[in-house]
């Protein structure tokens, strides 16, 4: 692209109707609105606030959020510097013709906690601009949305230390970055002793071969009695073992890693087109 192209694109950006003005809440560093009816799409209601880089903690669990989280939600441009590249090339003294687009994308850069629990959120797609949040993020509760898919930058498996993910019964693990681990262990605390324990056999790991993605683990102690629709105790499932991050999902996120048969019952799954009563 040209000099001329450009500064035309940067002084759209910067003209007021395409970049509103944010709201300047220098000195919010926890919101909570919780329980109270905003009702509107999940990326709408974080354009306002990832603008805040003071913001620390942010809680909106009941608000009727609903939709897809999309990647507008985690996407912005810094405004100083855009206006810093614009001058540069009206002042003629730069060839470049391209911009350092990668120091224009910050957002939110504080935030370590965000509950939005029991809302109807569907999805979550901010692709590779979660990035951007990986070193402070702590917290991350979805409990009780209605997810379907979470194709965030593939670290938001490990670098979250706590990722609530629960009562969201039509997330399969087939619509996430997650990578599962079948290698047979005997206790979570080995995870604990060795994070590079070797994992060869992997129930779900997308493009392993491009990065390298710890692995969450069945944990092979916490199994409890499971009931049918019967109300029969036939099976029993358990969580994944905390050992870096602790990520917490129903058993029918993947009932093939966290679930089996109760001893001297079998469960297996009937053929295709088959049935048992």
């Amino acid at each position: 692209a040209s000099e001329g192209n450009i500064l035309n694109v940067l002084r759209s950006l910067l003209n007021s109707t395409y970049f509103p003005l944010p709201p300047d809440w220098g000195s919010l560093t926890h919101l909570d609105v919780s329980n109270n009816p905003i009702a509107v799409d999940a990326t709408e209601f974080f354009m306002p606030l990832k603008w805040q880089d003071n913001l620390q903690v942010l809680e909106a669990s009941n608000c009727e959020l609903d939709g897809l989280l999309g990647c507008e939600a985690s996407f912005v441009f810094d405004r100083a510097a855009l206006e810093e590249e614009k001058t540069i090339l009206e002042q003629a003294s730069s060839t470049s013709s391209t911009i350092d687009w990668w120091h224009l994308f910050w957002p939110m850069p504080n935030l370590g906690k965000i509950s939005l629990s029991d809302n109807n959120i569907t999805a979550i797609d901010t692709t590779e601009t979660w990035k951007a949040w990986e070193s402070s993020m702590y917290h991350l509760d979805l409990r009780n949305n209605s997810l379907r898919r979470v194709t965030s930058y593939p670290d938001l498996f490990e670098s979250i230390d706590n990722l609530k993910l629960a009562q969201n019964p039509d997330l399969k693990r087939e619509q996430t970055a997650a990578c599962i681990s079948l290698t047979a262990i005997e206790k979570c605390q080995d995870l604990r002793r060795d994070l590079n324990l070797t994992h060869k056999n992997f129930s779900w790991c997308p493009d392993k071969e491009t990065y390298e993605l710890r692995p969450l683990v069945p944990d092979p102690l916490g199994y409890s009695a499971r009931r049918s629709d019967n109300g029969e105790e036939r099976f029993e499932c358990t969580e994944f073992c905390a050992a870096g991050t602790q990520v917490e999902v129903d058993y029918t996120f993947d009932s093939d890693a966290l679930c089996r048969c109760r001893t001297g019952i079998n469960c297996t799954k009937c053929p295709a087109g088959t049935y048992s009563n």
